[in-house]
């Protein structure tokens, strides 16, 4: 026995079934009155029209009529095919090109590699420690941090206590859980080096008129925490693949005040510009 609900569902499939019938058989008869208007106008006025005339030969259209007859059939035909093709056309799906990775803004303003802002806090040194390897800043910003400027190193994130910071030897020692490196910092200085080493001492040396920065780096410390066997083993000019950059905050008492920024060896280092707003 057939539910009611069985039956109606059939019926509804084969009404819908039939309507595509419809719709297909209407299609290819105006398709093929249309192609056949284009190649045979007069032909097809002899077979459709003219035996409804009293005189077909005497009323038979002249060839601006048929002109016109094919005209309109290729129109048709035309349309036909922009609407049989729009679905088609409109689902391929062309290959673009890979979007372009958005550039981070420490990296916009420092270059590549994207440099690591370091959240770390140190006293500066007097003396190199034997060993190890100074690495040349490329540059330096001025912070203020009563206004948090600039706004995108206060808005970047910040390695403290994981990640590369985190290897034996790392500059400095994680800020209090309720302050930051850059708090307290005057200016923050790049440096690269080879992606085997660690920036692991900063000197800082202090004039009237200039303030002299140095950062050297160095093999991590073993496991145990022992100094590394050759701290010192950094590449001086590794390829950029192996190569890694850090921005580390420098905290000068009394601030910058106009002073020059030097290396130890007395070469200006340059003030990198903002980014553009």
């Amino acid at each position: 026995m057939v539910s009611s609900s069985g039956a109606v569902t059939t019926s509804r499939n084969c009404s819908h079934e039939g309507d595509e019938v419809g719709v297909a058989l209407v299609l290819v008869s105006l398709g093929a009155l249309f192609l056949w208007g284009a190649l045979a106008p007069r032909h097809q006025w002899h077979c459709l029209i003219s035996w409804t005339r009293d005189n077909p030969r005497g009323s038979e259209p002249g060839q601006t009529a048929y002109f016109f007859v094919r005209l309109v059939s290729l129109a048709g035909i035309l349309t036909m095919l922009v609407a049989a093709l729009a679905p088609v056309v409109g689902s391929i799906r062309f290959r673009e090109p890979p979007a372009t990775p958005a550039r981070n803004s420490l990296e916009v303003v420092w270059g590549q590699p994207r440099p690591v802002l370091v959240d770390r806090v140190f006293t500066a040194a007097q003396i190199p420690t034997p060993g190890l390897v100074q690495r040349a800043i490329t540059g330096f910003q001025i912070v203020d941090s009563a206004r948090r400027f600039p706004s995108y190193l206060f808005a970047a994130p910040a390695l403290r206590s994981a990640g590369v910071v985190a290897l034996p030897g790392f500059l400095g020692v994680a800020p209090r859980p309720d302050s930051t490196a850059l708090a307290t910092a005057s200016l923050v200085v790049q440096v690269r080096g080879d992606s085997r080493c660690i920036p692991r001492q900063v000197i800082v040396r202090t004039l009237a008129d200039v303030v002299s920065i140095g950062v050297f780096f160095g093999r991590p410390n073993t496991g145990d925490g022992a100094p590394a066997a050759q701290p010192g083993d950094c590449e001086l000019h590794p390829p950029l693949a192996r190569t890694r950059a850090f921005l580390i905050p420098v905290d000068l008492p009394g601030g910058l005040n106009g002073r020059a920024v030097k290396s130890l060896d007395e070469k200006a280092i340059p003030a990198v510009a903002l980014p553009a707003r």
